[in-house]
């Protein structure tokens, strides 16, 4: 997957940054859903992993892991399309 600097856009470049992060510590794994790598190869990130950007939309990552597939869409929208009461927290 491309460094940020490879990204056209914002958007692109966060997706990017979305899909390593994937691929550095696969959250799925991390969860207890995925059965954990037993390879000694702690540089995994600098190989080809289960996941990429779309050739047509760059700002989508999918996420290939434990026989799943899962779509990452980043958008940006304007900043107050939320109000502050349809949030929650991460990790709350």
């Amino acid at each position: 997957m491309p460094k940020l600097r490879n990204g056209g856009t914002d958007t692109e470049k966060l997706a990017q940054w979305f899909g390593r992060k994937c691929r550095n510590h696969n959250p799925l794994e991390e969860l207890g859903v995925a059965k954990a790598n037993t390879r000694a190869n702690i540089y995994k990130a600098k190989t080809k992993g289960d996941l990429g950007v779309v050739k047509d939309d760059p700002s989508t990552v999918v996420y290939h892991a434990a026989g799943r597939a899962f779509e990452i869409k980043i958008q940006e929208v304007e900043p107050d399309k939320y109000q502050p009461e349809q949030l929650a927290a991460v990790g709350y």
